[in-house]
């Protein structure tokens, strides 16, 4: 008795993979705020860094949805959280940020080189629109692939 071989057939099983869709947000900022640490890495931490200081920085962004029109969480809080390890991923991410939905809020964390938060700080008074793309909200969650920050309302 001969059998069909299994080379003529799929191998793989299951739904085919879809392709990623990305949602285009733009978020006016309203208000601000800035916070930062620094200090000794513990001694049993020292393996985990690169040396033995520890500095963190964080720039919190509050603004409301401006696109899409009629966006169910219009109040946006985003944090820009520096990280000086950022440029040596040994693996390729994901995204550079999530954001999910609580209490009725769109929150989102991204993380950018330490570098950024400096020049970020400098002009952070005439900030005016945020525009991120990311993933569509999916069970409250998603991924953001792109930021980018400016000083002028489109």
């Amino acid at each position: 008795m001969t059998t069909a071989s299994r080379s003529t057939r799929s191998k793989r099983r299951g739904r085919p993979k879809s392709e990623t869709l990305y949602t285009f947000y733009q978020i006016q900022i309203t208000g601000w705020e800035f916070g930062w640490s620094f200090s000794l890495v513990r001694a049993q931490d020292e393996w985990k860094k690169l040396g033995y200081f520890d500095e963190f920085s964080t720039l919190t962004l509050k603004g409301r949805v401006r696109m899409p029109e009629h966006f169910k969480y219009p109040e946006v809080t985003l944090d820009l959280m520096s990280d000086y390890e950022l440029r040596q991923s040994t693996r390729r991410p994901n995204g550079i940020g999530s954001m999910s939905v609580s209490e009725g809020q769109l929150r989102g964390f991204i993380c950018i080189p330490s570098a950024g938060i400096a020049s970020l700080l400098s002009t952070v008074n005439s900030l005016a629109c945020i525009e991120i793309i990311g993933t569509p909200l999916r069970y409250r969650k998603g991924l953001i692939s792109s930021i980018s920050i400016g000083t002028i309302l489109e």
